[in-house]
């Protein structure tokens, strides 16, 4: 298994500097469409106004971060995330089996958790057994793995089990884990910390998304703005009073992308 995992893990670095270096050239590429619009409003006699060249760097802004997020769930699906993450908490374990250890593992493995839990089961009803089995899975993880981690009596080995399972085809080799994890631990779900229960409430919260959505949303059109009217050499109030739709319409779309991303 251990060939297996690292073999799995090269292979994902190699998919995540693809992904970097397709993001390098789409980062790059903003980077010159900015220059070039800073550059020929300051020195060259321009029909477009200081609304419409913002107005096309936002456009574009919008849609490279649409490219980036479409090209990094293609290049690294989330099932080997969580593997990722499984197999940097069995690379800990084996460093050391001191408390502080198991601590950090255990939030590897909860991060594997909450990133299996966004992969969307099938629709159809031919693969009801593979979904079945990917909710046991995630349910045995839950109440089993993160408590059995949590007391440090959890074995490498049944962790190396599980990362090989996420990203496993079909429903055979999560089926075996379940039986050897139900056969091995005892199922007991801990009670949750106040701090914890606050912090899910605050984040299942849908308030509370669309206020963090938006605060990040106009935050980033204030600061592309900010930006903007400095090589400008223009005042940000004068701006703002000219270009009130800049900012309500760049906000409300920079809002949009976040609050989708945190569904």
């Amino acid at each position: 298994m251990r060939e297996e995992i690292q073999k799995t893990l090269i292979g994902i670095e190699l998919l995540r500097k693809k992904f970097l270096k397709q993001s390098r050239v789409v980062v790059s590429a903003l980077a010159v469409v900015a220059a070039l619009l800073v550059f020929s409003y300051l020195y060259f006699p321009l029909e477009q106004s200081p609304r419409d060249i913002i107005t096309i760097f936002f456009i574009g802004c919008m849609v490279c971060i649409v490219l980036v997020v479409k090209i990094y769930s293609v290049v690294i699906p989330k099932n080997y995330l969580a593997f990722q993450k499984i197999a940097q908490a069995i690379e800990i374990l084996e460093k050391s089996n001191v408390d502080i250890a198991y601590e950090e593992a255990y939030r590897c493995i909860k991060k594997a958790h909450e990133t299996l839990k966004k992969i969307e089961l099938y629709p159809d009803i031919w693969h009801t057994q593979v979904n079945e089995a990917s909710e046991r899975f995630l349910e045995n993880i839950e109440l089993i793995v993160l408590p059995a981690t949590s007391t440090s009596s959890i074995k490498i080995e049944h962790l190396e089990e599980i990362a090989l399972a996420t990203i496993s085809e079909g429903s055979l080799k999560i089926e075996e884990v379940n039986k050897s994890l139900e056969s091995n631990y005892e199922k007991h779900k801990p009670q949750p910390k106040k701090i914890e229960i606050i912090s899910r409430t605050l984040h299942e919260s849908s308030a509370m998304k669309a206020l963090f959505s938006l605060t990040l949303g106009y935050g980033l059109i204030l600061m592309i703005c900010l930006i903007f009217v400095a090589f400008t050499q223009q005042d940000f109030k004068v701006f703002a009073t000219e270009n009130p739709e800049i900012i309500i319409l760049g906000g409300f779309g920079f809002s949009g992308i976040t609050f989708w991303k945190t569904k």
